[in-house]
């Protein structure tokens, strides 16, 4: 979705980051060479599969069921996000 923004912001005209800030999620490996480079959010996936597996094993012997849980994420800041420091 952020690639396509991009794309469409730069159609329209719009610097990035001079006019327009985008960030992803996920930070997909294309991230690091897509231009402008996209800021994004990486998340854990193997801590979100461990979690994952956790909760299906406590509900399978009827455990007390967790119903979420926060998986901390880390901002990857490239080029796409002007900074306001």
């Amino acid at each position: 979705m952020a690639f396509g923004a991009i794309n469409a912001a730069k159609e329209e005209g719009l610097r990035i980051p001079e006019d327009i800030s985008i960030i992803g999620y996920d930070d997909l490996e294309m991230c690091r060479y897509f231009t402008p480079r996209l800021t994004t959010i990486r998340q854990n996936t193997e801590l979100i599969g461990e979690q994952a597996a956790n909760i299906l094993i406590d509900a399978i012997d009827k455990k007390i069921a967790r119903t979420s849980v926060i998986v901390p994420v880390e901002l990857i800041i490239r080029d796409s996000c002007k900074s306001l420091i």
